[in-house]
């Protein structure tokens, strides 16, 4: 950042020069006293202002904060532990439920399907026999391309684009 002084003399800031590996560290107060007190107070405000910020996701806090937790509370650590695997086999456990209802509703669209296929095959024989040709290649015709359609999941006239079942999002 410029400083007002700067840009009224067309002056760029100075870089920041940054510390050699090999140097001890620098006692900060012993600086900071050497310092006319005007400046020293506009570093120790610049100091203040550097903030760290540390972020940590997951189902367990970040290990430096299980010490923490141990001196509040001497179980702490091991019940948080106890929580998470209580969550975790929690997760499992309702995945497994999910997948089990969808297979489960899958099997049932496909016996429901084939039932309706059937009646559909029967009724275009019962047709046909009783002199409604026409009428029983109709329906033939119609329950083929209805059941070609939900067995490639495709649309006609659509290309290659499939038809979203339910709860499905098509990626384009």
């Amino acid at each position: 950042m410029e400083n007002k002084h700067q840009r009224q003399q067309g002056q760029r800031p100075k870089a920041i020069p940054q510390p050699k590996e090999a140097q001890p560290p620098i006692n900060l107060n012993e600086v900071l006293q050497s310092i006319e007190p005007e400046k020293r107070d506009i570093i120790i405000r610049a100091i203040w202002a550097i903030e760290e910020h540390k972020a940590y996701s997951g189902p367990l806090p970040a290990p430096e904060d299980f010490g923490a937790y141990k001196e509040v509370l001497s179980d702490a650590p091991e019940r948080i532990l106890a929580m998470v695997e209580k969550q975790i086999e929690h997760r499992i456990n309702m995945e497994k439920e999910i997948v089990s209802s969808g297979l489960s509703e899958s099997k049932k669209g496909q016996y429901f399907g084939a039932f309706i296929v059937l009646v559909c095959i029967l009724s275009s024989v019962f047709l046909g026999m009783n002199g409604h040709d026409f009428l029983a290649g109709t329906l033939v015709a119609i329950t083929a391309t209805v059941g070609t359609i939900f067995v490639l999941k495709k649309a006609p006239h659509s290309g290659d684009k499939e038809i979203p079942l339910k709860g499905e999002d098509i990626e384009e």
